[in-house]
């Protein structure tokens, strides 16, 4: 065959290929999108100075340096900062082979409890709205003849007594057995010029195993809160202070896990209604559950009130002193 013919019969045979060679391009799987907002763990950790393990055994993964330990879980949303429980609005996953965390979590989250950022300027913690939940008609959760707006009164008297010998003002949403509507006590803290918000509850569960103390903030745009509920697709008055408000449950959580002997539930997201509409830092702590016959022997008693209340003060002076201090938080 001579050259020229050669030649015209490999074009044909180029030309006849090519359409094969397209469908085989189209055929070859693409990686899914990274999810957006999602950031790579390690190159966070190692941007802030953390070592990175992940144990692919039990999905565990560990963030670490010389003053911090940062617990995570593949495909959970539950953590640990410090030895402490808290709950990511969105679960730790693998992206091509890379495991991601959100940015919402680590913006609201995670660097405000490890990085916190001083208040500005000359502002002081000066003034603590306590609100004990419930009263009056609305009784809040009821055991036996154990009524919940009673121990939220008398635990909200105890931090009050606490606060004033620490030196701190503080004031109360309700002094008596009387009704205060939800969105009146976000506007009595206003109105007394508080500069933190701390709502005071106890729990139920059908499940009478039920136990232990959590701490919410409120749940940040675009995400969704640990109880349940909906992704949040609003913006509130309270989510100007997402950052102030978790470093403030991530403090009285921690002191209260520290003080006591009670089961940690960690620190959670919630729209409730006091923390959408609180102007300033809040917090809402559920003291234990009024269902569950251990947790109610200590919500019921005296002195486990007592130490209660002094943790929840020690945690808010723990939050005040981050908030003032002079020199700046570790990078």
């Amino acid at each position: 065959m001579r050259a020229s013919m050669r030649w015209f019969v490999a074009l044909g045979l180029f030309l006849f290929a090519l359409p094969n060679l397209g469908a085989a391009r189209s055929a070859a799987p693409s990686p899914p999108a990274r999810p957006t907002g999602s950031v790579f763990l390690r190159d966070w950790a190692e941007k802030h100075g953390f070592k990175m393990n992940f144990d692919a055994r039990d999905l565990s993964i560990s963030v670490t340096n010389r003053w911090a330990d940062l617990s995570l879980t593949n495909d959970s949303r539950r953590a640990m900062i410090n030895g402490i429980n808290v709950w990511l609005s969105f679960p730790i996953a693998v992206y091509n082979g890379h495991l991601i965390i959100n940015k919402k979590d680590l913006d609201t989250l995670i660097e405000p409890a490890l990085f916190p950022k001083r208040l500005e300027k000359d502002r002081r913690v000066r003034i603590v709205a306590i609100d004990p939940g419930h009263g009056g008609k609305d009784p809040g959760f009821q055991i036996g003849n154990h009524q919940e707006k009673k121990y939220t009164l008398l635990l909200a008297k105890e931090v009050q007594d606490q606060l004033a010998d620490a030196g701190l003002k503080s004031f109360l949403t309700r002094r008596s057995d009387t009704t205060v509507d939800r969105p009146d006590r976000a506007a009595k803290a206003r109105d007394a010029k508080a500069d933190i918000f701390v709502s005071l509850h106890y729990n139920a569960a059908p499940d009478a195993s039920s136990r232990g103390i959590e701490t919410y903030c409120v749940t940040p745009f675009g995400a969704e809160a640990t109880n349940g509920s909906e992704l949040t697709l609003r913006s509130y008055p309270g989510n100007r202070y997402d950052a102030q408000s978790v470093l403030l449950a991530y403090e009285v959580q921690r002191s209260i896990v520290h003080s006591l002997d009670v089961t940690d539930r960690g620190v959670r997201r919630a729209g409730f209604e006091v923390l959408r509409k609180a102007p300033m830092p809040g917090i809402l702590v559920e003291g234990g559950f009024m269902s569950n016959s251990l947790d109610a022997k200590k919500i019921f008693d005296d002195e486990h009130r007592r130490e209660l209340a002094r943790a929840i003060v020690d945690g808010i002076l723990a939050y005040k002193r981050t908030m003032e201090r002079t020199t700046p938080a570790k990078p």
